[in-house]
């Protein structure tokens, strides 16, 4: 096989293991029915290859009196951004006939960041990696590429310090030692709190770096590891070790955490039994995908997005096309890209190189930001824009910032605020509700006061379960206590307005596994004991609120299970027609069962005023996902502004009395 000059002698088995790596990551996000339930670690094994490489790098250069931390960087540079460019100029033109507006704005987004190696900061702002938002960012795989950029541009500059402070390689060893210690002591400590700043930054993921330098200066250090090398013993740990990743870890685990140590260990051991004619990397077919594997990577991801973008990922042909067009547009890459930019640019001067690579990538980087943020009309048509636009239609009104219990979720009053009319307490459906209330509420010349935490009940003691990984498990507690203590600030007679998806605390669906827990702690969201705490806690829950002031809760609103803007808008993009987006009124109370049976409960014991919005939204037993031609939610159970316009006249009749009593149907 023909390889390019480096620094490095080429090893078979690195160049292996990053076939096993790649591998790993797309039957990871393939959606086959039985997906590959640890692939994820691939990751995690190509940043213990880089470390490891990076390493042998800028210190063999070093030791040889020919590093350059200029030409090191332009390396590269060289090595990421053509392959990338290639990517992003592809998807941004086929993102132009193929995308909505929403969509290729977003996708410009991405493609900035990516270019720019920030998009792991840029994705920690706006979502997390195993999130079914995911399956929208047509970039979202660039983050490793950030990190290692990240880690590209500090690491070299760190050795350098530490060879200019001391001579000892053994120091310099010590020095990584506690580096590596303290990343992952930072990943293991911090992931309990704050999982995905911990999955997608440097700080948290150095030690996987690190892990690599440390695998490189050993044997250097002490010369007598060399017989270990030959262990067999060690050889099959490592590569027990990977596999096992691979097939025993999901992703319910808090990633990294020290869970990444089996990967991390195991790619470490691969490189350093350094076994040339392995029979898990040395094979022709391991080889060349090995030499693939960054474009494989690159190319792997967008195809997948485009599954679900066309709504065929349940097609096994389809899904088996899209590997295959992947590791057909990898060949082409590393054909006609990789291997032919690397070479010319190594040819260039290196003021020239620096002036073309970069003119390139900021031209591409303002286009890019250009497309973000501008609608350009006549690309898309009018009727497809307007759908998927709804997904963004939500909550524009302007409010004054008041105490608040969480700065990312803060409370507000809308409109009059020297006369307030209502109390909105919530989750993020009274964020996407309160917008209505405030409507109603201006009709009568009335403010209305908002307090909400995301993912949170509004129920007395409810903890949030581990395996959200949103922690600490009291803060929805805290935030109930809260909304207490604020609450004695109002008269008695403004009301309070309860709008929570209740559904939330029940958790998945498929695996019954629920979000929430009160007394005990139940495996199954159906256990008759779980039930029985979700009912006495809404009872008892808004009986106490009720025997301080009026209290309203709106009664479950009809979930689609589908983001009808964005699900609609495709459908008429690629196949000129959209699906039926409707569920049953049977369907929805029968989901709703045990709340619904709760709520009316509360109202029989504690004169709890009930908001019913079925009357407005659903006709003939049925409730539509589009209304009067546009979807009624920006996603798949948030109402948007078009549908809190029919909610309207529901909140009407709380201030079109004239008295504190609110006469709304009890049904």
């Amino acid at each position: 096989m023909e390889h390019l000059p480096s620094k490095v002698p080429f090893r078979e088995d690195i160049n292996g293991l990053r076939a096993w790596a790649v591998l790993a990551v797309v039957f990871y996000h393939l959606p086959f029915a039985y997906q590959l339930p640890g692939g994820f670690a691939g990751v995690d094994i190509f940043f213990v290859i880089s470390g490891f490489l990076m390493t042998s790098i800028i210190l063999g250069g070093n030791q040889q009196g020919q590093f350059s931390i200029v030409k090191f960087y332009m390396s590269r540079v060289r090595r990421i951004l053509p392959a990338l460019l290639f990517l992003v100029v592809t998807l941004l033109t086929m993102g132009w006939f193929l995308l909505t507006t929403p969509d290729y704005q977003s996708l410009s987004n991405e493609a900035a960041a990516a270019l720019g190696f920030v998009s792991n900061i840029y994705y920690w702002d706006n979502a997390g990696y195993f999130d079914s938002s995911a399956l929208d960012k047509w970039l979202l795989h660039s983050w490793t590429l950030s990190v290692e950029a990240q880690f590209y541009l500090l690491y070299p500059i760190f050795l350098m310090v530490v060879s200019k402070l001391t001579s000892s390689i053994k120091t310099l060893w010590t020095v990584l030692l506690l580096a590596f210690l303290a990343s992952l002591l930072l990943n293991i400590v911090v992931v309990q709190l704050y999982p995905i700043p911990t999955f997608f930054l440097l700080p948290s993921r150095g030690w996987e770096l690190l892990a690599g330098g440390l695998v490189y200066l050993a044997p250097k250090i002490w010369p007598a590891l060399a017989r270990y090398q030959d262990k067999k013993s060690l050889f099959y740990l490592a590569w027990a070790l990977i596999i096992g990743s691979l097939f025993l870890l999901n992703e319910d685990l808090l990633w990294p955490g020290y869970w990444a140590l089996i990967p991390v260990l195991g790619a470490a051991l691969v490189i350093f039994v350094n076994q040339p004619r392995s029979v898990f990397t040395s094979n022709p077919v391991f080889q060349w995908l090995g030499d693939r594997s960054y474009s494989l990577y690159l190319w792997h991801w967008p195809a997948i997005v485009l599954l679900f973008f066309m709504s065929v990922e349940d097609s096994n042909q389809a899904i088996v096309t899209a590997l295959l067009v992947s590791v057909a547009m990898a060949h082409v890459s590393y054909q006609f890209i990789e291997t032919p930019t690397r070479r010319v640019f190594s040819g260039l001067p290196l003021k020239k190189e620096v002036s073309v690579i970069f003119s390139i990538t900021f031209v591409l980087v303002i286009v890019a930001v250009n497309f973000a943020n501008h609608r350009i009309d006549g690309r898309i048509a009018p009727q497809i824009d307007n759908i998927a636009f709804q997904a963004q239609n939500k909550n524009p009104f302007e409010c004054k910032r008041i105490d608040t219990f969480n700065d990312d979720m803060p409370s507000c009053i809308y409109g009059n605020s020297d006369n307030i009319g209502a109390i909105v307490v919530g989750d993020s459906h009274s964020t996407s509700q309160v917008t209505a209330i405030a409507r109603a509420a201006a009709k009568y010349g009335h403010g209305v006061v908002h307090y909400y935490h995301d993912s949170c009940p509004t129920l007395s003691g409810v903890m949030l379960a581990d395996w959200l990984q949103n922690h600490p498990n009291d803060k929805c507690a805290n935030f109930v206590k809260w909304v207490e203590a604020e609450l004695e600030q109002y008269p008695q007679q403004i009301p309070m307005i309860i709008i929570n998806r209740f559904s939330f605390m029940f958790g998945s669906s498929i695996e019954k596994k629920p979000a929430v827990y009160f007394e005990s702690v139940y495996e199954r969201n159906d256990a008759p004991g779980f039930l029985d705490e979700v009912n006495s806690a809404i009872v008892d829950t808004f009986c106490s609120f009720s025997a301080k002031r009026p209290v309203a809760v709106m009664k479950p609103t009809p979930e689609q299970h589908h983001n009808v803007a964005k699900e609609a808008s495709r459908a008429l993009l690629f196949y000129d027609e959209m699906g039926e987006y409707a569920i049953s009124t049977a369907h929805h109370h029968a989901e709703n069962s045990t709340v619904l049976k709760a709520l009316q409960q509360s109202r029989q014991q504690c004169d709890v005023t009930l908001l019913d919005p079925i009357p407005y939204l659903c006709d003939n037993g049925v409730c539509p996902g589009i209304i009067d031609g546009l979807p009624i939610t920006s996603d798949e159970d948030h109402f948007n502004e078009h549908g809190n316009k029919l909610l309207v006249p529901l909140f009407e009749q709380l201030f079109n009395t004239g008295t504190s009593k609110m006469y709304v149907s009890q049904g």
